[in-house]
């Protein structure tokens, strides 16, 4: 079952969500690097790393973003109103912090004047001049946005440990396994 029921994540959400969940921590944790290391040859690698980790995190956490748009999501469990509320505005405030992310990032290389190399495997090259009041700026933004996840992603797990130790509804499951029925 590739697509959400009312009762389930399909596989799409299940893959989409830990592939992109993986991806987010890894490029915070090279990102963070980033900022640790000076100018040199060190920094040139952990940079080439975290772009070309970044060029696959767009196009995944884009799919992760416009399916979530475009489908159904279970229905959640039972709950006071108010946490329903925390949870809806959790996901969007999660998935708007992504996408501030996914476009500053290629924002960031082009502003600077440089491509966007995926691995060793090709180079997009930039559409933009050298802006480099604009580039530091996107730093910040990226950078902010970035920290901002790290409450969010804490808050959001949190979240799914209520569900399967304290709730026990069965909502953490569903991101975990796609059952035949239903």
């Amino acid at each position: 079952m590739l697509n959400d029921t009312a009762k389930r994540y399909g596989w799409g959400s299940i893959a989409l969500h830990w592939l992109g969940a993986a991806l987010v921590i890894a490029l915070f944790l090279v990102g963070e690097q980033l900022e640790e290391l000076g100018r040199g040859p060190a920094r040139d690698d952990v940079l080439w790393l975290h772009v070309s980790l970044g060029s696959i995190a767009v196009v995944l956490l884009t799919a992760r973003i416009v399916w979530r748009l475009v489908q159904r999501s279970p229905e959640p469990p039972p709950q006071p109103r108010a946490l329903r509320l925390l949870s809806i505005l959790m996901l969007w405030a999660l998935l708007a912090l992504i996408a501030v992310l996914i476009v500053s990032g290629p924002l960031i290389q082009w502003t600077a004047g440089r491509p966007i190399f995926v691995f060793d495997l090709f180079n997009i090259p930039s559409p933009l001049p050298t802006m480099r009041g604009l580039h530091e700026a996107l730093e910040e933004v990226h950078d902010t946005a970035a920290h901002l996840l790290i409450p969010l992603v804490l808050l959001h797990v949190l979240g799914a440990l209520k569900h399967l130790v304290i709730d026990r509804d069965g909502s953490f499951m569903r991101m975990i396994r796609v059952r035949s029925s239903g």
